[in-house]
């Protein structure tokens, strides 16, 4: 879209401006034809950094995916009909809370370890909807009321935590895993660092809780965070767990889908910042991936099948 607009808007805007200012006498150069420049060239400006943003983001996700889960036989590295159908049917957030001592240290993956993953996925998917709506809520409103600008950083800190302690209770729960040990497990080392981001927005929102409303939603660190959370995402590959293919090939195929919602999300509202895109379209289209995400993995999310 940038490069078609390049070709048939800019380009032929800039030769334009080009001839005449070779065939006019540079004392004559009128404030009309100074601005006209000023304006083409601004729109110049954004586009190719439209082109810019848009290259840099194929390129990282390319090899992000490409580096992640080496590739099998054709036809292997796909999701079966039961899968497909489970992750076509919603259900409810899982309720019941498994006991991760019952399965620590088991070689293979047990049923209670998919249930934990599954409602740590779940309400994990419940906290991030949440946190859609009240950007939605920022976004789309001059004066949201206070109670949202104080409710979306408390579910950051509660995210936070909950992902940071529960998501992998080896290093924290049950204290069996050091961090050094964490450092070296790309896996645990990718939850940790996830929950450091979410504190890392939690931290930046208490610092501009006194800002007018339009100014709370952190600027530009909010997309920057969101757009490496989700290459993250992207290259949070599972398959050197003691698990099946079929198993790794689910687990994957739905991180990926986290990954690019969050991806989309981000993009967009820094697209949005950056007057790429008109900033109304962005402020309803960004925090709708957020929800899409939070639906997802509140109520799509699945291991057991």
């Amino acid at each position: 879209m940038a490069g078609y607009q390049n070709f048939r808007t800019v380009r032929p805007a800039l030769l334009r401006l080009a001839i005449n200012r070779r065939d006019a006498d540079c004392d004559a150069t009128d404030d009309v034809t100074r601005t006209e420049r000023q304006a083409v060239l601004w729109r110049f400006g954004r586009m190719l950094e439209l082109e810019v943003t848009a290259g840099v983001l194929a390129i990282t996700v390319a090899g992000i995916l490409g580096a992640v889960s080496p590739p099998g036989e054709a036809g292997t590295q796909r999701l079966t009909a039961s899968q497909a159908h489970v992750l076509l049917c919603p259900h409810l957030p899982i309720t019941s809370v498994v006991n991760p001592a019952s399965f620590y240290g088991a070689p293979d993956r047990t049923l209670n370890d998919l249930r934990y993953s599954e409602f740590m996925h779940n309400w994990s998917g419940v906290a991030v909807l949440l946190l859609g709506l009240c950007w939605l809520a920022h976004s789309v409103r001059a004066n949201p009321g206070a109670w949202v600008a104080y409710a979306w950083p408390a579910l950051l800190v509660v995210l936070g935590l909950f992902v940071g302690l529960a998501s992998d209770p080896e290093v924290w729960l049950l204290r069996r895993v050091s961090l050094w040990c964490v450092a070296g497990d790309p896996q645990l080392l990718e939850h940790q660092l996830g929950a450091v981001m979410v504190f890392l927005l939690a931290w930046l929102a208490w610092r501009r809780r006194r800002k007018a409303p339009a100014e709370r939603l952190l600027g530009y660190a909010l997309p920057c965070i969101m757009i490496a959370g989700s290459l993250l995402l992207l290259g949070h590959a599972h398959s050197a767990r003691n698990a099946t293919e079929q198993l790794t090939n689910l687990i994957n195929v739905q991180h990926a889908i986290f990954g690019m919602f969050g991806l989309m999300a981000g993009t967009v509202r820094w697209l949005g910042l950056r007057a790429q895109i008109p900033w109304r379209l962005a402020g309803w289209v960004w925090p709708s991936c957020v929800i899409g995400l939070g639906l997802f993995m509140a109520f799509c999310y699945r291991e057991t099948i």
